[in-house]
């Protein structure tokens, strides 16, 4: 039995992305550590992108899927532990198996902007 958790952190270029992410990457949950995936990571095929187009992105974007994910343990962590330049500029999108939209929250995950289910 799964219940999976889909997220997505955005972030922009002013921020020391190898940093970031290594402070990000150090949340643990149920003692596994997280582990999320830039998309640019690089395709095979030269000069072109797996997500569609045939440009990088601007800005970092990471995306991870996980199995019974701590997602309140994970936003504190990302406004709590993480050395942000800009947080007000840090977006979360997080969704989980049971919901049918993502939520989206602003300044490193504190503030909810968006749930379908409040609208």
């Amino acid at each position: 039995m799964s219940f999976i958790t889909n997220i997505i952190l955005l972030f922009p270029d002013i921020e020391d992305e190898l940093e970031r992410m290594k402070e990000v990457n150090s949340f643990t949950y149920r003692g596994i550590l997280l582990n999320l995936i830039s998309i640019n990571e690089p395709n095979p095929e030269e000069f072109v992108t797996w997500y569609g187009g045939r440009k990088k992105l601007s800005g970092n974007m990471f995306i991870g899927a996980y199995n019974y994910f701590d997602e309140e343990g994970f936003r504190l962590h990302l406004f709590s532990n993480v050395n942000w330049e800009s947080p007000e500029y840090v977006q979360l999108i997080i969704k989980s198996e049971a919901e049918w939209t993502y939520k989206v929250y602003t300044d490193a995950g504190k503030t909810l902007v968006y749930d379908s289910i409040l609208q």
